[in-house]
């Protein structure tokens, strides 16, 4: 976790937010700083002390980044107290302090090492099987709804391809049709007409096939 100290343009800020007693593992990121990146050293001091904690913090875009001291957390007052922050440049010649945090702790009751009564115990197992009841319901959602993601993908995918198909199938069948249109108006047709109940043959004058009834037979000679 991780307070914020804007600096405004000035020399001085203060933390967004209050840290509590006995947190630990928090951050502070000093923000707007004239700072080149790099790394740079950072004091943390209780106040009312007389010793500061050195620390080295990073700076990034004009961000100093550094680990609060879990021991000025980890302390037996009883009321509300405050963090200094000192941004401490170095050089060859010199030591500066040039950005001063001030980050306020708000005091509570410490935890206590006492094992739970079989009755706290019960409760959280009861707690901790109800999450996990609920986790599990929301992983067979999760489940369910990535199933079904893929059975949609599945099924546009047959879809389309079942699209893909029937428009070959017309195509093919429109060329094959072009195709008899154009052999049709090349070599002529026969065609059968039903006239007062008689199946009549005929074809079209272009067409290189002759038939005629012989002895009964219907024969058929190509025209030469």
């Amino acid at each position: 976790m991780s307070v914020v100290i804007n600096m405004h343009g000035g020399l001085t800020g203060c933390a967004n937010k209050p840290l509590w007693q006995y947190d630990y593992g928090q951050i502070a990121e000093i923000t707007e700083t004239n700072l080149p990146d790099g790394v740079i050293t950072v004091h943390f001091q209780k106040e009312y002390t007389d010793s500061a904690i050195q620390t080295m913090g990073t700076v990034s875009g004009g961000t100093v980044t550094a680990e609060i001291p879990n021991q000025l957390l980890d302390v037996t007052d009883k009321f509300n107290y405050t963090i200094f922050c000192y941004i401490y440049y170095e050089d060859a010649t010199s030591g500066t302090t040039i950005y001063t945090g001030v980050i306020a702790v708000s005091h509570r009751a410490k935890r206590t090492d006492e094992e739970p009564t079989p009755a706290q115990k019960t409760a959280w197992d009861a707690a901790i099987e109800t999450l996990q009841g609920y986790r599990e319901m929301f992983d067979e959602a999760i489940a369910s709804c990535e199933e079904a993601v893929d059975q949609t993908e599945q099924d546009v995918l047959t879809t389309t391809q079942k699209a893909n198909e029937a428009s070959a199938s017309a195509l093919e069948a429109s060329v094959s049709a072009d195709r008899a249109e154009q052999a049709a108006a090349t070599s002529g047709w026969i065609f059968f007409d039903i006239v007062d109940g008689d199946l009549i043959m005929q074809r079209t004058s272009n067409t290189n096939v002759d038939f005629s009834l012989v002895d009964g037979d219907l024969i058929m000679e190509a025209i030469v």
